[in-house]
């Protein structure tokens, strides 16, 4: 199952001929509809970990949000919601969940509503059990998806899935005590799909690498996931695997591609370092949401636009998500962004680590004419271009009460003065990026990025298309 087909499902579900729009969709053992979407910070509420492990405990669902359970009608979730990832459920799920589960997280837009879907699959290991408190529930709990409800697991459910979980790992032990048996324990090797590591058991002190064409035939990408935890596997092997022991050749080496978090993505960027640019720039395909620092990633891959886009056009895994793929080359072809937020051009006050913030923006409100539309809001923001062009960091006090204005400030700032002061405006963006957690914060910051590294990094001459192989590692 995947988004795309999922919407294209959901779509067809809808219903338009009463007075509202709802979904002909149910609740049932794999559905389970919430009206809104509550979050923390940058992440979901706790309260949704009964439904997530109940679901993986059964054999997997959705849960949609925004749509009222009783009337299916479609109340949407907050349009700032629209952008949000797998990043919002990693750590709640990771920290929440004893278990083996895979999920991804979606949304769609119907008659300007915003739906959100969280795909929860079976999960690969059962029982999933809480391991924290949370609003009702209590650590050690299992929960279970019956029909349009998730409740504790009942004591036959529980018998069953355990009868299941012996039976299943048995089966497998005894499949791979076969397929030893069927190759040979003299010619077995055994690859450690976390470490990547090749034993080859019975030849100590022989070095094995995978060949280059069993390397050409592996995709190294999580299926719908987006691992969240240093050093847990982030790839899954699909191909036929062939070992070549090393005898005196040179080892083949390869780059491999994961899926890596949105916060390395921007790590990356504000640091001005990135040691494999043309796979980064692939992995902007597989997350959700255009708005990432594209240019930079070409411009370190030393590719021109007509280079980047015949490499991401080439890009054709089932992985990708389609809707990213067509609007980052839309991009390739026109990116121009609007500024944020208004600005008083009369007002040239800039903000000094010794004034007080509140008492610098009354200041001015009271200068200002008191029949004019120059809101708070709107002071603040003026302040804050005025500063970053007089070449000041901004106060560590509007963080905590005006991020947003400072984040749309930036958005005013024209080309060349981003690009004569890049110390400056990186090291406030990277700022901002750490200290703020808010999700309307967080969605212009990314277009704002997006304007910082298109006048950074969008310097490179037109250059004529190139054999692909020359470009991917």
């Amino acid at each position: 199952m995947n988004s795309e087909q999922i919407l294209i499902d959901f779509e067809k579900s809808l219903d338009v001929s009463g007075e509202f729009l709802r979904t002909k969709w149910e609740e049932n053992s794999s559905i389970e509809f919430k009206k809104s979407l509550h979050t923390r910070s940058e992440e979901v509420d706790k309260s949704y970990l009964t439904t997530i492990s109940g679901l993986a405990n059964n054999k997997g669902g959705m849960i949609l949000f925004g749509i009222e359970n009783k009337t299916r009608e479609l109340v949407g979730i907050k349009p700032e919601y629209e952008n949000l990832d797998n990043r919002y459920f990693a750590s709640p799920i990771r920290l929440g969940l004893d278990g083996s589960l895979d999920y991804f997280f979606f949304t769609g837009k119907f008659l300007n509503k915003v739906v959100g879907f969280l795909y929860v699959s079976e999960a690969q290991s059962k029982p999933v059990i809480m391991k924290v408190n949370a609003e009702g529930v209590v650590r050690g709990e299992i929960y279970f998806r019956y029909s349009a409800q998730t409740t504790k697991i009942e004591a036959a459910d529980l018998r069953r899935i355990l009868e299941e979980e012996v039976n299943r790992k048995l089966d497998k032990t005894l499949k791979a005590m076969q397929k030893v048996a069927d190759i040979g324990a003299d010619r077995l090797a055994l690859l450690n799909t976390e470490s990547g590591q090749v034993d080859l058991i019975n030849n100590d002190n022989i070095k094995a690498v995978l060949s280059y064409e069993a390397l050409k035939g592996l995709n190294i990408i999580k299926k719908g996931k987006i691992v969240d935890e240093e050093g847990a596997a982030a790839y899954t092997i699909r191909g036929e695997l062939e070992i070549e022991l090393e005898d005196g050749n040179d080892l083949i080496e390869k780059h491999i591609l994961t899926l890596t978090k949105e916060t390395e993505i921007y790590e990356s960027f504000f640091s001005g370092v990135c040691e494999h640019p043309v796979l980064m720039l692939q992995q902007l395909l597989y997350h959700r949401g255009q708005y990432s620092p594209l240019y930079f990633f070409i411009n370190k891959a030393d590719l021109s636009l007509t280079q980047a886009k015949q490499l991401l056009e080439s890009i054709d895994d089932r992985n990708v998500i389609p809707a990213t793929k067509d609007r980052i080359l839309e991009r390739l072809e026109k990116s121009e962004y609007t500024k944020q937020g208004a600005i008083i051009e009369e007002v040239k006050h800039c903000f000094t680590s010794s004034e007080d913030v509140y008492q610098l923006i009354n200041q001015v409100k009271t200068v200002l004419s008191s029949g004019s539309k120059n809101t708070e809001q709107k002071i603040a923001r003026t302040i804050c271009l005025n500063t970053l062009r007089s070449k000041q960091y901004l106060p560590e006090e509007i963080y905590k009460v005006h991020s947003k204005r400072a984040i749309e400030a930036i958005s005013h700032l024209d080309e060349s003065f981003i690009q004569n002061n890049k110390t400056l405006i990186i090291n406030e963006l990277e700022h901002i990026y750490n200290v703020v957690r808010n999700a309307d914060v967080n969605s212009i910051m990314r277009k704002v990025i997006c304007n910082v590294d298109k006048a950074l990094y969008e310097t490179k001459p037109e250059l004529a298309p190139i054999p692909l192989e020359t470009i991917v590692p």
